[in-house]
């Protein structure tokens, strides 16, 4: 089974990648069966080949969810805006892939959603950011996932008054 779902990853990559240029080693990483700690300079392409990595796991998943449990996928980085930034365009792109098989009357009612969610907050000053997440990580849920997040969150869920409650 897990053969079979890796197989169909292959195949939502190789679509997604026609319409990129990718480097081979872009290309490496994205195709990798497993997961990746990316390290480049700035401008390099890492933050796109994950989240395009992340977009064809999940994509897969969705489509073929009989082949196993939903990817836990995270997305760290050190910056709360390119979290959010990230996960925004996770989010349209998936939406995209979806609109494919949409009618124009389906369309319209997604367009018409799009335009009554848009908030104006400026993230930095969001005490809230990520409220919506346990304490714990072991009590993250499927609906978590795909989770964009920051290394400070992760230390603060991970630190040791927090590993007494994954322990005992």
């Amino acid at each position: 089974m897990y053969s079979q779902f890796r197989t169909c990853i292959g195949c939502m990559t190789r679509f997604l990648c026609l319409f990129l240029l990718n480097s081979a080693q872009e290309q490496e990483i994205i195709e990798h069966p497993s997961s990746c700690y990316v390290i480049g300079r700035s401008g390099t392409g890492k933050t796109t080949t994950m989240l395009f990595k992340m977009l064809a796991i999940q994509r897969t998943w969705q489509q073929h969810s009989d082949m196993g449990p939903r990817p836990h996928q995270l997305f760290i980085t050190q910056s709360r805006v390119l979290a959010m930034k990230v996960e925004e365009y996770f989010a349209k792109l998936m939406s995209s892939l979806e609109a494919a098989a949409c009618s124009p009357e389906e369309l319209r009612a997604i367009e018409r959603d799009v335009e009554q969610e848009i908030e104006y907050v400026d993230q930095d000053d969001n005490k809230r950011w990520r409220s919506d997440l346990p304490e714990r990580f072991s009590e993250l849920s499927d609906e978590h996932f795909p989770l964009f997040i920051t290394y400070d969150r992760v230390r603060i869920s991970l630190s040791s008054k927090h590993m007494i409650s994954f322990c005992g």
